[in-house]
C-alpha cells in the first residue's frame, strides 16, 4: 500500500520506494533480482502472464526472480491448510506446472523448495532472466 511505502521511505531515506502495478512496472532492465511474494494467487491466468513478463521486463540481462506462493491444497493435503485455503482471499493457486504456463518463451521455471509450516504450504521458485 501506498501508506507502507511511505512509511518505508521514511524510515529508509537512502533507498528509493515507489508504488506502482505490478503488470506495468515504471521500471526497464534495472534490476538484479525481483522477489514476487504472496501476490500471484490473487491474480487471474491473464494478470499474472502480464505481471511475470514485466517483471522479467526489469531485469537486467543474467537477473533471477524469485516467487514464493501458497501452493494449490486438497482434502488429501489435510483438512487444516484445506480449510486455510479457501478461507483466504486467493483463489488461483498454482503449482509448478501452472507457473510455468503463464512465463514467457524461453524462460526457465526451476523448482527450489517447498515450506510447510504449521498449516501453510508454500512453494519456492527461480525464474532466470534471459
Amino acid at each position: 500500500s501506498a501508506a507502507r511505502v511511505g512509511a518505508a521511505a521514511a524510515r529508509f531515506e537512502a533507498h528509493g520506494f515507489s508504488v506502482a502495478d505490478i503488470r506495468r512496472p515504471p521500471f526497464a532492465a534495472c534490476f538484479d533480482g525481483v522477489l514476487v511474494s504472496k501476490v500471484l494467487h490473487h491474480m487471474d491466468d491473464q494478470g499474472a502472464r502480464a505481471a511475470l513478463a514485466a517483471l522479467l521486463a526489469v531485469l537486467r540481462p543474467g537477473g533471477r526472480m524469485l516467487i514464493l506462493e501458497p501452493l494449490p491444497t486438497t482434502w488429501r493435503t489435510g483438512p487444516v491448510p484445506h480449510v486455510l485455503a479457501r478461507l483466504e482471499t486467493g483463489q488461483h493457486r498454482r503449482n509448478t506446472d501452472g507457473l510455468a504456463e503463464l512465463l514467457p518463451a524461453g524462460s526457465a521455471l526451476e523448482p527450489l523448495d517447498n515450506i510447510h509450516k504449521a498449516a501453510a504450504r508454500f512453494g519456492i521458485w527461480l525464474v532466470r532472466g534471459t
